[in-house]
């Protein structure tokens, strides 16, 4: 039965607990082959392409903390296996809920704040990024702001605006609200909470229970058992791009 379950080598416990939930088609590893889970410490995109290079046949990045949008690139233009990228603040379930929901209705505006201490500050506005990226349907620029507040507009002429906050607490969060016939407002703090309200009425999305790492280590597998390549740093340097973008404008 182990020839056709996928080798999974990971010394993180939520990895560990998620290879042992899926008993059918995964198997703990412990060495460079299959799926090789990278946490996202650091200059994990060094660690990244060095499991690559030793035979892994897929590699998963946790939680990856800022690297430069060039480095990611460079990093997914170096590779020929699938990466799935885990952001637990931009999980997607929890964005094919907010989009499911809203039935193909289109967006007028969209509203984006992200707040947590400095340290973490950063990272919380790329992940918010992505939420704007994928409610609005395109890539965003940054048309003018400072420190604090930007205007954004989509390629397709979406306006949305993007305000920051450094706390003082430990704690992170981000909302994310869209503006049109039918209003979208996603909370995610540890958890994602997504309100959806129009003329039929207020569809709470029920909670998502699986972890987050399960969900990333699904989607590894399904590359790997259907020959798909997950988009995932594509959508991490676009995300950390409009970052950058965003603190050049605030240092103007």
């Amino acid at each position: 039965m182990s020839g056709d379950r996928i080798a999974v080598a990971t010394s993180l416990e939520p990895y560990r607990t998620a290879v042992a939930e899926l008993p059918l088609r995964a198997r703990a590893a412990t060495g460079r082959e299959g799926i090789v889970v990278i946490p996202g410490l650091g200059r994990w995109t060094d660690a990244a392409a060095t499991a690559a290079a030793d035979g892994a046949s897929a590699l998963v990045i946790t939680d990856p903390e800022l690297v430069s949008a060039d480095a990611v690139r460079e990093l997914s233009a170096g590779l020929r296996i699938p990466v799935v990228v885990e952001r637990p603040r931009l999980r997607p379930d929890t964005a094919e809920d907010a989009l499911r929901a809203r039935s193909g209705s289109a967006p007028r505006m969209l509203i984006a704040e992200a707040s947590g201490p400095a340290a973490a500050l950063d990272a919380v506005t790329r992940d918010a990024a992505g939420w704007l990226r994928m409610l609005s349907g395109g890539a965003l620029r940054v048309v003018s702001g400072d420190r604090t507040l930007a205007l954004l507009q989509t390629t397709a002429g979406l306006a949305a605006t993007f305000g920051t906050i450094a706390a003082a607490r430990t704690s992170v969060g981000m909302r994310i609200e869209v503006l049109g016939e039918v209003q979208t407002q996603v909370d995610v703090g540890l958890a994602a909470r997504i309100v959806t309200t129009s003329s039929a009425g207020t569809l709470i999305a029920p909670a998502r229970f699986e972890t987050s790492a399960r969900v990333a280590l699904r989607r590894a597998l399904e590359a790997l058992e259907t020959g798909s390549a997950p988009i995932d740093l594509d959508d991490l340097a676009d995300d950390t791009a409009l970052l950058e973008d965003l603190r050049c404008t605030a240092r103007r």
